[in-house]
């Protein structure tokens, strides 16, 4: 089984919940300071490593290339996905 590697940058509300992930660093980053300046400071930026399958690596390559109005969730295990309106 081939294993792709991905490194996501996930941003992190003061409450320790998940917000918006990026696959590159200076996006997070600019999200980042936005949020800072609107909301105040406590926000931060989390990399994450992940081994994937191919078939999961091109579903996570489809989200992040895909302006969406929905909230995508990705069964780990089916890859299956189920859409919640953002």
């Amino acid at each position: 089984m081939n294993k792709y590697p991905v490194t996501i940058f996930v941003l992190i509300s003061p409450e320790k919940d998940c917000l918006s992930a990026y696959t590159n660093n200076f996006e997070a980053e600019q999200d980042l300071k936005t949020r800072n300046a609107q909301f105040g400071y406590g926000y931060s930026i989390e990399p994450v490593s992940l081994t994937t399958t191919r078939s999961f690596y091109e579903r996570l390559k489809h989200f992040f290339e895909t302006k969406v109005e929905k909230q995508d969730v990705i069964e780990v295990k089916t890859v299956e996905t189920r859409g919640e309106k953002i």
